[in-house]
C-alpha cells in the first residue's frame, strides 16, 4: 500500500502538484478506501485469477520493452518500441479467449484499456497525427494545467492539499479534455474524438492498480465507487467504456461514450 507520505515525497512544498492522470490516480485509490462485501460479489475468482496471469504476462513483456504508461507521447514518438508494444499485446491478447466471462462481463483493467485504444481502437489516427499530437501535448500541457488551475482558485494551500481529492480530480480531468480539444485540431476531430480523454483514463486506472493490483475486486469496485470524486470515475469510466468492446472490431462511438457517461 502507498502511505501520503510516500506520495507527498520531500519535493518543494510550493512546487505545483502533479495532476498526471496516474498520480491522481494512486492517491485517490489510497486515500479512498475500498471495501469489499464479499456475500454480494459474484463468482469470478476463477475469470480474475485467469485474467490476472495473462495480465501480469502483459506487464512483464512491456517493462522489458521500457514502456513507460505515464508519457504517452513517449510511447508514440518511438515508432519502433510503439509497433513491438502493440505486436506484443495483440499475441497475448488471444490468451483472454481461455479465461471464464460472466454473463456482460466487462474488462475493467488499466493496461486492458490503455492497449486497447492505442493498439486498436485509435491506432490509425495516432500513426496518422502522431507528430502533431506529440507537439499539441507538449505545447498545450502548461496553458491548460494554469487555466485548469485557476478557475477555481482558492489558495495554494488547498491546491496542494494531498487529501483534496475532489480537487485533484477536477484539475487532472479539466487538464485532459483542454489538451484532448488542442490534440482534435491535428487532424479528423471525429476519427481522434476522445483519444487523449481515453488514455488519460487508463492512465489514472494503472494509478488506481498501483495501489489494488490490476484486476483486483477493488479496482473493479473503484471504477463504479461513489465515493470517488466524479471527475475521476467519467474519465476512468471513458477508458473502459472504449475498451470495453475487447473481442469486437468496430470501437463504441464517442455518442455511445458521451450518452453512458451521462449517468456518473
Amino acid at each position: 500500500m502507498f502511505s501520503l507520505l510516500e506520495i507527498n515525497g520531500h519535493s518543494d512544498p510550493y512546487q505545483i502538484p502533479d495532476f498526471s492522470p496516474f498520480t491522481i490516480g494512486t492517491t485517490t485509490a489510497t486515500i479512498i478506501p475500498i471495501f469489499i462485501n464479499e456475500n454480494k460479489l459474484e463468482k469470478t475468482d476463477e475469470n480474475i485469477d485467469c485474467v490476472q496471469k495473462i495480465i501480469a504476462n502483459i506487464h512483464e513483456n512491456l517493462d522489458n520493452l521500457g514502456i513507460n504508461y505515464k508519457n504517452f507521447s513517449s510511447i508514440i514518438s518511438d515508432q519502433r518500441k510503439y509497433t513491438k508494444m502493440c505486436c506484443e499485446y495483440l499475441s497475448l491478447k488471444q490468451n483472454f479467449n481461455d479465461c471464464p466471462k460472466p454473463l456482460g462481463f466487462i474488462y475493467k483493467n488499466g493496461i486492458i484499456s490503455f492497449l486497447e485504444i492505442v493498439c486498436r481502437i485509435k491506432k490509425d489516427s495516432i500513426i496518422l497525427n502522431r507528430e502533431c499530437i506529440i507537439e499539441m501535448e507538449a505545447s498545450a500541457f502548461q496553458s491548460c494545467q494554469q487555466a485548469c488551475i485557476s478557475q477555481d482558485y482558492k489558495g495554494f494551500d488547498v491546491l496542494a492539499d494531498v487529501k483534496n481529492v475532489e480537487l485533484r480530480c477536477s484539475v487532472s480531468s479539466c487538464i485532459s479534455r483542454c489538451i484532448n480539444e488542442q490534440i482534435r485540431e491535428c487532424g479528423d476531430s471525429k476519427s481522434l474524438g476522445q483519444l487523449y480523454n481515453e488514455v488519460s483514463g487508463a492512465q489514472m486506472l494503472l494509478g488506481v492498480e498501483q495501489v489494488y493490483g490490476p484486476s483486483s475486486k477493488q479496482t473493479s469496485t473503484f471504477v463504479g465507487f461513489e465515493k470517488v470524486p466524479t471527475a475521476c470515475r467519467r474519465l476512468i469510466l471513458r477508458s473502459v467504456i472504449a475498451a470495453g468492446n475487447f473481442e469486437s472490431r468496430s470501437p463504441i462511438s464517442d455518442s455511445t461514450t458521451k450518452d453512458i457517461t451521462k449517468s456518473f
